[in-house]
């Protein structure tokens, strides 16, 4: 992944991924897996992965990281580097965050 289009501070990443056919189940229970062990990263301000049902291989994603460091550092779990294993495609959006709540 092309670090530099991370935007300094605290930004949002949204996209969508596709998973090998076959490894759709795999695939949600590494993400549900992933979801636990963020809850305790202080760089993790939101993170949701929801799966379309129209399409299992499809992943819908929204981040939100205190900046790319957190960023860098969730992209480095032992889960996260399994689930990128079974990846297909990967279309990430990111965007700084205009105004934090």
């Amino acid at each position: 992944m092309d670090l530099s289009q991370i935007p300094n501070g605290e930004f949002v990443i949204y996209g969508t991924l596709t998973v090998t056919p076959g490894t759709e189940t795999r695939a949600a229970s590494l993400i549900t897996q992933i979801a636990t062990q963020v809850k305790s990263h202080q760089g993790t301000v939101y993170y949701c992965i929801t799966q379309d049902p129209a399409n299992p291989r499809l992943f819908h994603l929204f981040e939100r990281y205190t900046g790319k460091d957190a960023f860098v550092e969730h992209a480095q779990l032992p889960l996260v580097k399994e689930l990128f294993g079974i990846v297909d495609d990967f279309r990430p959006v990111f965007v700084e965050v205009a105004q934090k709540a």
